[in-house]
């Protein structure tokens, strides 16, 4: 199967590997960014899938604003599915999650399979290989019973994978940051954050650091 081609697409620049089409981020000439993190879901997983990573390029080429990302990232799951290998030596997969902005609103989106659901985020947000959504989204593929949200982690997480990059103790340490610092937020305090060692960052060793150690810098560790 093929994504049809889109007749107007914009210009974008993205971070990307070189073995890849799609990327880990990216921000278009309209001021639309999206990025991705890895999700683990208990989905089966499509051959003919799309990847996190040319969803995440897909959308950023293609949307005029955070909602249209949204609306686009949500109909190519729900009829393509995801699937393909997202190693460039190996054979492994995943499933998606991402942050769209613009210049006046954000989502975080989750995706499990062909479902996915979206959150507006009102305040400084962090995501880390973990599904942040519970029954609190916005948008979804997924449908109310009698107005009642089904909670999306509850019914996709892969909740051991998660764990094992210690994807709760990263957001967590990021969030802190980012809460700490609202409100005079700069390029380089994103970069700090990306880079951080925690609290004792000074006497951060990468080959003796723990598994559970938490900070967001992935180094050597915290991967066993």
């Amino acid at each position: 199967r093929k994504i049809p081609q889109a007749r107007i697409t914009y210009e974008t620049i993205l971070g990307r590997s070189f073995w890849a089409w799609g990327s880990e981020l990216g921000a278009n000439e309209l001021g639309v960014a999206v990025g991705n993190e890895a999700a683990f879901s208990n989905q089966i997983n499509q051959d003919d899938g799309v990847c996190c990573l040319d969803l995440c390029r897909i959308a950023a080429e293609r949307s005029t604003n955070a909602k249209e990302a949204v609306e686009i990232l949500g109909q190519l799951v729900e009829e393509f599915g995801q699937g393909g290998n997202t190693q460039m030596m190996g054979n492994f997969a995943f499933d998606s999650g991402l942050l769209v902005s613009d210049v006046s609103e954000a989502y975080v989106i989750n995706c499990a399979g062909k479902q996915w659901a979206a959150k507006k985020v009102n305040d400084v947000f962090a995501m880390s290989n973990r599904y942040q959504i519970t029954d609190d989204w916005d948008f979804s593929s997924l449908k109310q019973n009698n107005g009642i949200k089904e909670n999306f982690n509850k019914l996709f997480e892969d909740a051991e994978k998660p764990d094992s990059v210690c994807a709760t103790q990263r957001e967590n340490r990021a969030q802190k940051i980012l809460e700490d610092r609202k409100g005079k937020i700069s390029l380089l305090d994103m970069a700090d954050i990306m880079r951080d060692l925690g609290e004792d960052g000074q006497n951060y060793e990468p080959d003796k650091a723990e598994l559970k150690q938490n900070f967001v810098c992935m180094h050597a560790k915290p991967h066993p």
